[in-house]
């Protein structure tokens, strides 16, 4: 009787062959796919999350098309009204030298027989002259409100540059300056049309319930994109580069710098 209640309980005990049955295996098998394909839990794990410092930040280069530095995206209106009125008369100015040029070159060509036509052409000469030196004035005036303005926060920058060596007055210089500020400001009126524009199409296409639903979609708005960025970097550029043209016009132009210290005195 004992032998056979024993023999009963040895066989109801499981074997090491019992546990390694085949349909364990697969179960733990199984359980492993399903750990693998899960992205919370696949690979090293992350044992501690911190914050970015702003030193961090800054260090990294911003987005091109989130940079609240880029000039499209400072909106300054009293610069603006400035840098407009500095540019109607420099256009007014260029006009009428190039008015000038083309009365001398009809003069030039005026025979002896000529001379009532000549003589109106002279008088037209020295109107245009006039005119030029009045408008050069009050051009002079407003770029140096222009120089002052963007001076604003750098005043002993500016100061220096009053003072500093090598300053002369060469009106070949200036003139050169005048014309390359002149396309300057064609090419930023271009480039914020464009602007514009593109912007415009970017957020009609963003709008739209396709807008990155496929890889076309991306492509496309991933175009437009850089393409803002693109004339972000252009319109920086050019505004550098005007600037630069000013410093120019401050060390070959006296009476510009007679018209910057008059507006450092009376601020």
């Amino acid at each position: 009787m004992k032998n056979t209640l024993r023999a009963t309980i040895l066989n109801e005990i499981p074997t090491r062959s019992d546990l390694l049955v085949p349909t364990r295996r697969v179960a733990m098998q199984s359980n492993e796919a399903s750990i693998k394909q899960d992205p919370e839990v696949s690979g090293p794990e992350l044992k501690r999350i911190r914050r970015l410092t702003p030193l961090e930040v800054r260090r990294l280069p911003s987005a091109p098309s989130s940079r609240v530095t880029s000039a499209l995206a400072r909106s300054d209106p009293i610069e603006k009204q400035l840098m407009d009125e500095y540019n109607e008369l420099n256009e007014r100015v260029l006009m009428n030298e190039r008015a000038l040029e083309r009365s001398k070159e009809r003069l030039q060509v005026t025979t002896i027989d000529q001379i009532c036509d000549a003589t109106a052409q002279q008088d037209e000469i020295e109107h245009l002259r006039g005119l030029i030196r009045h408008e050069m004035d009050s051009r002079n005036a407003a770029v140096a409100v222009v120089i002052v303005y963007l001076w604003r926060k750098d005043v002993v920058a500016l100061q220096e540059m009053l003072r500093a060596k090598g300053i002369s007055n060469i009106p070949q210089v200036t003139g050169d300056c005048h014309r390359k500020c002149a396309q300057i400001a064609t090419q930023l009126t271009t480039n914020r049309k464009t602007y514009e524009e593109l912007t415009q199409r970017l957020n009609a296409r963003l709008a739209r319930e396709i807008a990155l639903s496929n890889d076309a979609e991306r492509d496309t708005v991933r175009a437009m994109g850089e393409g803002l960025a693109r004339i972000e970097q252009a319109v920086d550029e050019l505004a550098m580069k005007r600037r630069q043209t000013f410093m120019l016009l401050i060390q070959f132009d006296e009476h510009i710098r007679q018209l910057l210290r008059t507006l450092l005195t009376d601020a």
